[in-house]
């Protein structure tokens, strides 16, 4: 059964959204070890925003890390759980943000 909107999937091939290759991206989630329930950005605030799920029972508490693409790291301000965080770094151009598996929510903040 189809679940989607009236002409969504004329939408898709002939209004498709290219702005995700130039926005701010996440990828390389250590996935199925943790999952992201959420992950968007938002142009008007300039911030990424991202939610991960506890993941597998057995790797909780574990490191993890993920990177985020299209964003100049120099001006960048992470914030996990609220709080400000210097656990990031630049890998080839990207920021790779460094977490423990387990419940949390990202704010990449990108404003020059």
């Amino acid at each position: 059964a189809e679940a989607i909107s009236p002409d969504a999937m004329w939408r898709i091939y002939n209004q498709p959204n290219l702005k995700k290759f130039i926005e701010p991206t996440v990828y390389g989630v250590d996935f199925p070890t943790v999952c992201l329930s959420q992950a968007y950005y938002d142009a008007d605030k300039k911030c990424l925003v991202m939610a991960m799920d506890k993941g597998l029972p057995a790797a909780s508490g574990q490191p993890t890390s993920f990177r985020v693409t299209n964003v100049d790291p120099n001006v960048c301000r992470v914030k996990i759980d609220g709080e400000v965080s210097e656990d990031w770094r630049i890998v080839d151009g990207d920021l790779e943000i460094t977490a423990t598996v387990g419940e949390h929510t990202f704010l990449i903040d990108v404003r020059n």
